[in-house]
């Protein structure tokens, strides 16, 4: 699977977006991540922001249905109660995603 990775400004940080992100593609290490680009086509783009106010998802990831939000603590737009919690969720999620 091809999957991008979108970072935001990183102004606001409430998790550690970098570890949770080397947390995944160890995980996946069968599948190839990248840097979004937006003339990419990607089985599944990673929406990695600091905070809830995710102010780094631009319209064109906001209508895009293989997009993973995450936003601070929130997954989705669900607030998840801490770092594990969320780091378990995202890869429940990229387990479960059909192509």
């Amino acid at each position: 699977m091809k999957i991008a990775v979108q970072f935001c400004g990183g102004c606001n940080p409430r998790i550690r977006r970098k570890k949770i992100v080397r947390k995944i593609k160890n995980r996946f290490q069968q599948d190839n991540f990248e840097i979004y680009q937006s003339e990419s086509n990607y089985d599944l783009i990673l929406a990695v922001n600091g905070c809830s106010s995710v102010c780094g998802l631009n319209d064109e990831l906001k209508n895009n249905d293989r997009v993973v939000i995450i936003g601070g603590l929130n997954l989705d737009g669900r607030r998840i109660r801490d770092q594990k919690v969320l780091l378990d969720k995202i890869i429940e999620k990229i387990d479960n995603y059909e192509l």
